[in-house]
């Protein structure tokens, strides 16, 4: 992985047969008084289940209405205030289809790198849209969308599944859906008064960071304290799910690009199941095919323009032309020395000398229209990514919008 900065969530219906004496003929009683047997009422798909059972259960009631809308909220909490990430849209389950918006609000204290990390690599509000196996996703500040199928991300990230694009457990990507275990751990069930459920599990923390976060921004992150947190989940009286919601400690490792996080919240509420329906079509306005032109951000040469979000990986660029809209240029690619890795922080200190000799070196067609005079950002390597036996390569460039 790259890292890139600026230098800157039982109650089985009982029935009684009553006891009826048979007569001397023999008759049985529904024969003697000419009605039928009580019949037992059907089990309920989720509450006749194993409370240990019963959450899964519900995820899979849910999608029998086939559509829903949601919105949901995940915070991240920080000592100068909240960055929260803002979701909103519908599914349709039956058609494996989705469409929505996400927004970035950020506290106003919030340090300038905060900001960079979350908001220039993931853009600060976003769409997506799910149609016949197709990811579409338009990053805010772009007039085009980024078509991925599974094809795209296997090739990107060795995967046939992307979380944030498209969920497991819902069409629309970055869902607390995809946060409730197969298995619940530590199960309990309450009865709320209306005879709606509420469980609460406990799920694997980097599980929920996975779930719900921009893969930007969840690289950035580890849970604190225990492994496992609560997922809380309420259900309906039909087995539907009408909240997700977790709470729980989480920070940014020393030197990180998120500095200062204390904890992660995130809630989800599903409401209006089986009244809505998607129009068919995919979205209108250019579409440019992920396999052609989205690619690492190691291959963009100086001198080239790309945009930074692809929705996908902070690593990747959609490469553009320079004549037009561009979030970024790159002016230089200077190498680190061979040799053992010497730890983040001090990968990323040599990274940023590098940048800013090159930016003093570098063609002034190449930096002159940057928005921010004077200022470059970089990504340089992990230790993941780092050689022993080879150069290693740095990337540097100038934001333009």
């Amino acid at each position: 992985m790259r890292h890139r900065t600026y230098v800157t969530s039982l109650a089985l219906g009982t029935v009684l047969a009553a006891l009826v004496l048979s007569g001397c003929t023999g008759e049985s009683p529904a024969q003697e008084s000419g009605t039928p047997s009580a019949a037992r009422p059907a089990a309920h798909r989720v509450f006749s289940k194993p409370v240990a059972d019963q959450p899964w259960a519900a995820v899979g009631q849910s999608k029998t209405d086939g559509t829903v809308s949601f919105s949901q909220k995940v915070t991240l909490t920080t000592r100068q205030g909240d960055a929260v990430l803002a979701s909103s849209g519908s599914l349709d389950f039956s058609t494996v289809g989705g469409e929505g918006k996400r927004e970035w609000t950020l506290a106003k204290d919030l340090p300038r790198a905060f900001e960079n990390a979350l908001v220039v690599d993931a853009a600060p509000d976003s769409r997506l849209v799910v149609r016949d196996g197709i990811s579409y996703y338009r990053p805010g500040r772009a007039s085009y969308w980024l078509s991925y199928d599974r094809d795209d991300f296997e090739r990107l990230h060795g995967s046939r599944d992307d979380p944030y694009l498209r969920g497991m457990q819902a069409p629309f990507g970055g869902m607390l859906l995809d946060a409730v275990a197969v298995e619940g751990r530590n199960v309990r069930s309450e009865t709320l008064v209306d005879g709606a459920r509420l469980y609460r599990a406990e799920v694997d923390g980097s599980q929920v960071l996975t779930a719900v976060l921009p893969p930007n921004v969840k690289g950035e992150l580890v849970a604190s304290g225990p492994d496992l947190v609560t997922l809380a989940m309420t259900v309906d009286t039909q087995g539907r799910i009408t909240q997700l919601a977790t709470d729980f400690a989480a920070r940014s490792p020393t030197g990180g690009n998120l500095p200062a996080i204390t904890g992660l919240r995130a809630q989800l509420d599903l409401r209006g199941y089986g009244g809505y329906r998607l129009p068919p079509a995919k979205p209108g306005g250019a579409v440019l095919a992920a396999r052609t032109a989205v690619r690492a951000l190691s291959r963009t040469r100086p001198g080239e323009c790309f945009d930074t979000d692809t929705g996908v990986s902070a690593s990747l660029a959609v490469q553009v032309s320079c004549d037009g809209p561009h979030d970024a240029r790159l002016f230089a690619r200077p190498t680190l020395p061979a040799g053992p890795y010497p730890g983040e922080k001090t990968a990323r200190s040599k990274a940023s000398a590098a940048c800013s000799a090159a930016l003093d070196t570098a063609p002034p067609a190449w930096t002159g229209d940057t928005t921010h005079k004077g200022r470059f950002w970089t990504q340089w390597p992990y230790h993941s990514d780092w050689s022993t036996t080879a150069e290693q390569q740095v990337t540097c460039y100038v934001r333009s919008r």
